[in-house]
């Protein structure tokens, strides 16, 4: 039961981590388009 909190939490700080990269290039993506 550790091992798979332990997981989790690490999933949901690493997508923390990419939700603000991701939502930049988003940004970056939809500036570029016409």
């Amino acid at each position: 039961a550790p091992t798979g909190f332990q997981n989790y939490c690490s999933g949901g700080e690493h997508a923390l981590e990419e939700k603000p990269h991701t939502l930049s290039f988003e940004v970056q993506n939809s500036s570029s388009m016409p």
